[in-house]
C-alpha cells in the first residue's frame, strides 16, 4: 500500500500493486518505482525493472482569483470594448478543468481581457 508520509508503494506476491490513500496530481503527478523480483532459490536470483505511474487529474479544485474584490473605474463616455480591468483567475486542475470567464450581469456589457 502507499503510505503518504513517505510515498512508497508495496506490491503483494501476487503482483497486485494497491495504493491505501488517495493520490492528488496537483501534489505528483508521476510516479517512478523500482519493481523487483526475487526468487526463492539458492543462490536467491533477481530482476529488476521500473513502472511509470502517471497520474490523471480530476476537476477537484476551484477557481482561484487573485483578488477577493476587484474595484474599476470607468469614463460615461468611453468607446465600446474599451479596456476597463484585468481579472486573473487561475485552476490547478489540469486538462479540460481550466478556467472560462464568466460575467453574471445582463445589464452590462464588459469585455474580459482574460488571463489563466
Amino acid at each position: 500500500m502507499w503510505n503518504k508520509d513517505s510515498q512508497s508503494w508495496n506490491a503483494f506476491c501476487s503482483g497486485l500493486l494497491t495504493i491505501g490513500n488517495p493520490l492528488d496530481r496537483e501534489d505528483t503527478a508521476e510516479f517512478e518505482l523500482l519493481i523487483m523480483a526475487k526468487d526463492h532459490g539458492h543462490p536467491q536470483r533477481s530482476a529488476t525493472t521500473t513502472l511509470s505511474v502517471n497520474v490523471f487529474d480530476v476537476n477537484d479544485n476551484a477557481p482561484q482569483f487573485d483578488k477577493s474584490v476587484y474595484n474599476a473605474t470607468v469614463r460615461e463616455n468611453e468607446p465600446p470594448h474599451s479596456a476597463v480591468i484585468t481579472i486573473h483567475a487561475t485552476d490547478s486542475d489540469a486538462g479540460t478543468s481550466r478556467v472560462s470567464p464568466l460575467l453574471q450581469s445582463p445589464s452590462l456589457y464588459l469585455s474580459f481581457a482574460w488571463s489563466i
